[in-house]
């Protein structure tokens, strides 16, 4: 049907580690910027509607934080309990998005993680979720 737009899920987990530890804080501040560069990156590629990016960053001992956000127009929410210092993390993401592909969303998580990695001189490992697990998390 015409005109009808696709809701596409996408879910991945990246593991970050520095070489130095970073405090908590910092990390959710991080995250918080890599899901406002998605939504950015979402809006720009013709995404309709970004229904909501969302993440669950683990920073093991140190705390855990959860990250939000549903635009470009409004800044991401970072909500957890953090503290102390941690030179590793593994943040969880679920994608949700209308009218751009998969295989988009996908290109556009790893050139935004490789960016942002390199800002914060973060070694990442990217998994992608199966399209079943994505649609289900």
């Amino acid at each position: 049907m015409a005109g009808k737009l696709e809701f596409i899920p996408y879910a991945a987990t990246l593991k970050l580690k520095r070489e130095a530890p970073l405090p908590a804080e910092k990390w959710g501040e991080a995250g918080a910027e890599f899901l406002k560069m998605l939504a950015k990156g979402c809006h720009e590629k013709g995404a309709a509607i970004i229904g909501h990016i969302k993440g669950f960053l683990d920073l093991g001992e140190a705390g855990y934080f959860y990250l939000s956000t549903v635009g470009v127009e409004y800044t991401p929410s970072c909500r957890g309990i953090a503290a102390g210092k941690t030179d590793n993390a593994r943040l969880d993401l679920n994608v949700l998005v209308y009218g751009i592909s998969r295989p988009e969303i996908a290109s556009l998580v790893e050139t935004q993680a490789i960016s942002w990695s390199l800002s914060l001189k973060i070694i990442f490992t990217l998994r992608e979720a199966s399209h079943l697990e994505a649609h289900h998390r």
